[in-house]
């Protein structure tokens, strides 16, 4: 498959899977994404043409705080309705909970970064003469 051939996908895969839309741009992988930062990425599988790969995304960029990958491969040729039900059977399932874990824990690190931003905040009006430094070397 080609680029073209996988936004064509993309574009057809987007209204049978509830509320994602996709997201295509020149410069970037083809998404399908979702309103709360849930994203699958497309792409053509390296050598094997007849086929596509969606890799779950997760809405900080990163790798999901050290949970799996998750991701399929499904056949071209059966299309966008059957690659949608085993995204759905196959793919969503685990990547839902997942996603949750990520939220929690993006939930957490905010909240940390709020105390710190405090504590540095009280420190800075006791201490005068301090200045606050966002990075700590080794």
């Amino acid at each position: 498959m080609n680029r073209q051939e996988i936004e064509e996908l993309a574009t057809k895969l987007a209204p049978v899977l509830d509320g994602f839309t996709a997201a295509i741009a020149e410069d970037r992988p083809v998404y399908l994404v979702r309103p709360d930062g849930a994203s699958l990425v497309v792409h053509r599988v390296w050598k094997r043409p007849e086929r596509v790969k969606i890799i779950a995304g997760y809405p900080d960029g990163g790798a999901g705080y050290g949970l799996p990958c998750r991701e399929i491969t499904a056949a071209v040729a059966r299309g966008p309705e059957r690659i949608a039900a085993d995204i759905r059977r196959r793919l969503l399932p685990a990547y839902e909970r997942d996603l949750a874990i990520v939220r929690e824990r993006m939930t957490e690190t905010a909240v940390a970064d709020a105390q710190r931003a405090r504590f540095g905040g009280r420190l800075r009006r006791l201490i005068p003469a301090a200045h606050v430094v966002d990075e700590v070397g080794d």
